[in-house]
């Protein structure tokens, strides 16, 4: 019953109309409100028995409705005392407009002028002047969109709502405004950038997370709800392509994989390329994420603090020296460790399933005794910005984070010692120089170290006397390090008026290893140990040429290994044409090499999904270099609220590699081919303060290895045939709500069984590769927020809100695996057991926030 009235509500959002008030209560509402005194004739305010009242940003702007629509006029006196007037202006008049886009969302920074005088409109779409009653007219213009002139007998009535329509400004043209939400654009090349102070709500999420926020783009999965398990149309999260601020990425998450590390208040904008990525981009098969901090030097200091339920944060900008230096710095911090809220509670549950963590008894009942728990991680970044010139600009940035775990506690059926730790880091330090001119062009020059360690350390210390256990390991220890310095140099130069010449080039110099050591009671060792070096060397271009239909981008990359001692061409083109004045035809084919990947570890360590993904770098023999090959065609068309984006593609990845743990003493790597084929569909409506959107992916994605089933092809093991989301967006005032729900098929899995005789699998043997399928997700989220100013003096911007995550509690199952276990039989006798481990989505889940901006 309850699933239904949820639906229902999805349906039920309704448009809210303004609301009417006599005005001598406006007056005393906002006597009160701002602690004036207003003085007056009584006869002159009573008589006006009606006036429209609407979401007034300050004080002033309710006086000049007010002035509008009674032709009153306020003088003040003092800070509290105001005197109301009949106009003695003759043939003067204030009117109000608001300005906004094709879809009803409001412009900002519109200059409204006559011959006489001119004004900009504030944030929320608004302006005000003062006319004579003489026909004129009135010149609205702004950047982006087409010059509108308007007779000033259109203002009649209050603040008249005036449309603004689109206009082809730069060759990289936005196609699609407001793409899913206010702040997402869809722009010509093919990209979809993402302004993140300026997005609206989004179902499910309480801040707006850099990683969260793309998983609402059509073609965009997380099959396992985490931020890690990002997949662009079946490329693996591996496989994409991470900058922060222009620099690679091998640590994205906190929470081992549910909230984003990037401090979302430093972030300025994201650009997301699903296809059609430019050659710049390289050292990766998937699709790109380039997150990108303000460059811009802030006119003035501003603080920014805030808490959830989960963590706390700060971020400040100041400005040191007047448009020549300024300083940005950030810190959050998790509350894990000293607060324990619903959301942790519920986070951890998820994190640490199918873990040692969380099986604190086994099958006899017995409780873990000594426990001690505890989890924390934070971040921290500071950007140091000084242009000395107009021209030339030199940036300096540090970005750290860090994830810590410990469990310590007594088993007593073993009577062991149990001590886990596991910590991952991340630190990057990069400097930039800029320079900018219209005859030489632009030209970027970019150092940077990033350095990447997970490392996990287990022990369990068993009573010999006691039990021995002959399947469960004393210790194990795990390791996984990247460290990475690279140099890139970025050009681009117009050569005539609707060509522009990108270049550059790029050298990385790369060290990755990683190490597994397990010691077990009947002497049973494993060891594994690896570590490559490699230096990696790229030229790219790109040739961008627009016309007034056609935009056309002819790239490539020459790519070069030196551990492989192989060069690998990557051609890169993609073509828009514009159809109809709204409607746009699009086709792009690239090919990418990748040469650093993460394999997958599939030994039963008491990690669950912690730590089963390795970074390593390609070799000869059992490591290939990941191919990339794709092509997409697709149409875009916006219209009257109206927007409509569709894509087709078909990509082949070569050289995808598993480790293979049928003899979990001599594991091995084997790779494979990865076929996927798929459309990508998005329908969006917007009607005034109401939106909805319902987006739709189909995909067919195949296995193919030598090794494997034969040589035969399977579905792969994040093959989801279909999937959809459906969102509703209402704001009122300044109350902004968002509901979603999502549904997509089953992932496949592989069964498995128990054979007693076969110690060298660990005592398991496979069925059909992924040949079963486990059961369809469904979720619905909420999210709502209100903004308004703390302080009367409105400097102290403040937004509170609450996010309801899978508001039904469906435990959705979001993968299924097997492992032996060992316990004694009712006559005490050891026996394995073959346990099914499933994986479960994150049940009803609440989060708060309160932030403050001044």
């Amino acid at each position: 019953m309850h699933k239904s009235c949820l639906l229902f509500l999805l349906f039920g959002f309704q448009l809210i109309l303004g609301q009417t008030k006599p005005l001598i209560k406006v007056i005393e509402n906002l006597s009160e409100l701002y602690h004036v005194t207003f003085s007056y004739n009584p006869n002159e305010v009573n008589k006006i028995s009606e006036i429209q009242v609407g979401d007034f940003l300050n004080f002033e702007e309710a006086i000049q409705s007010i002035e509008i629509q009674t032709q009153l006029r306020f003088e003040k006196v003092d800070n509290q005392n105001y005197v109301i007037l009949k106009s003695t202006k003759k043939n003067i008049r204030l009117i109000c407009g608001k300005v906004v886009d094709e879809n009803y969302s409001a412009i900002a920074g519109v200059l409204v002028k006559t011959s006489l005088q001119h004004t900009v409109t504030n944030l929320e779409g608004f302006f005000y002047l003062e006319i004579t009653d003489q026909p004129s007219l009135i010149d609205l213009s702004a950047y982006g969109f087409k010059t509108k002139s308007i007779s000033t007998s259109f203002f009649k009535s209050p603040c008249k709502q005036i449309l603004l329509e689109q206009e082809i400004v730069s060759l990289d043209e936005v196609i699609i405004r407001n793409y899913l939400a206010k702040g997402l654009t869809k722009n010509e090349d093919g990209s979809i950038n993402v302004k993140m102070q300026q997005t609206g709500v989004l179902p499910g999420i309480i801040e707006p997370d850099a990683i969260q926020t793309l998983q609402f783009i059509p073609g965009l999965q997380s099959p396992d709800e985490t931020v890690t398990g990002l997949h662009i149309r079946g490329s693996t999260p591996d496989q994409n392509l991470i900058l922060y601020d222009g620099v690679k990425m091998y640590q994205d998450a906190h929470f081992f994989g549910l909230l984003s590390v990037f401090n979302p208040y430093m972030i300025d904008n994201i650009k997301l390329f699903r296809s059609a990525t430019k050659s710049k981009y390289g050292g990766h098969a998937g699709g790109v994420i380039s997150i990108g901090v303000d460059e811009s030097i802030p006119k003035k200091m501003s603080i920014g603090i805030g808490a959830t339920l989960t963590h706390v944060n700060s971020d400040i900008k100041i400005p040191l020296l007047y448009d020549k230096l300024a300083i940005f710095a950030s810190a959050r911090r998790g509350t894990t460790d000293f607060i324990n809220t619903i959301t942790t509670e519920k986070y951890a549950e998820v994190a640490f399933q199918n873990t040692n963590i969380l099986d604190t008894s086994n099958d006899l009942g017995d409780e873990v005794l000594n426990l001690n728990f505890d989890f924390l991680y934070e971040d921290y970044y500071t950007k140091l910005i000084f242009k000395p010139y107009e021209s030339l600009q030199f940036n300096f940035g540090f970005l750290k984070n860090q994830n810590n775990l410990l469990f310590e506690g007594t088993n007593p059926f073993f009577k062991s010692n149990t001590d886990d730790k596991l910590r991952v880091e991340s630190e990057t330090l990069y400097e930039s120089v800029s320079y900018q001119s219209q005859f030489f062009g632009s030209h970027n020059l970019q150092l940077s170290f990033t350095s990447f360690n997970k490392k996990y350390s287990g022990l369990n210390d068993f009573d010999i006397a006691s039990q021995q256990p002959t399947l469960l390991e004393i210790t194990f220890d795990k390791e996984n390090e990247v460290k990475e310095t690279s140099v890139q140099y970025n050009g681009e130069k117009k050569l005539f008026k609707n060509g522009i010449i990108q270049f550059g080039y790029q050298r990385n110099r790369s060290e990755v290893s990683y190490i597994a050591d397990s010691y077990g009671l009947d002497l049973r060792t494993f060891q594994e140990f690896f570590k490559g070096k490699e230096t990696s060397q790229s030229f790219f271009s790109d040739f961008k040429f627009r016309g007034e239909k056609l935009q056309l981008n002819l790239g490539g990359r020459r790519q070069y290994f030196n551990r492989l001692n192989d060069v690998f061409w990557e051609p890169r083109a993609f073509l828009n044409y514009k159809l109809l004045p709204k409607l746009w035809m699009k086709i792009s084919y690239e090919e990418k090499h990748q040469s650093i990947s993460q394999i997958t570890d599939l030994r039963n360590d008491g990690l669950g999904n912690l730590f089963n993904q390795l970074w390593v770098v390609s070799t000869d023999e059992s490591i290939p270099v990941i191919k990339n090959q794709q092509l997409v065609v697709g149409f875009d068309f916006q219209r009257k609220g109206w927007t409509v984006d569709v894509e087709t593609y078909i990509k082949k990845l070569e050289g995808i590699g598993i480790l293979l743990t049928d003899n979990i003493f001599s594991p091995r790597n084997v790779s494979g081919t990865n076929r996927i084929k798929g459309i990508d569909i998005l329908l969006k409506k917007k009607w005034r303060n109401y939106g909805t959107w319902f987006s739709y992916s189909f995909a067919d994605n195949k296995y193919q290895f030598e090794e494997i089933n034969n040589n035969r092809p399977f579905q792969g093991s994040f093959d989801i045939k279909h999937s959809l989301v459906w969102t509703h967006t209402l704001t009122f005032k300044n109350i902004n709500f968002a509901i979603g729900y999502r549904h997509r098929t089953g992932i496949p899995y592989t069964q498995k069984n128990l054979d007693t005789n076969n110690p060298q699998s660990n005592f398991i043997v496979f069925e059909k590769y992924n040949g079963e399928r486990l059961p369809d997700y469904h979720r619905v989220d909420l999210t709502a927020d209100y903004n308004f100013y703390l302080d009367k003096a409105k400097k102290i911007k403040t937004r509170i809100g609450f996010a309801l995550q899978n508001i039904t509690n469906e435990r959705n199952v979001l993968s299924r695996d097997f492992r032996v276990l060992e316990s004694n039989n009712e006559n005490n006798i050891s026996q394995l057991l073959l346990e099914r481990v499933d994986r479960y989505s994150i049940g009803f889940t609440p989060n708060f926030i309160i932030r403050c901006n001044l």
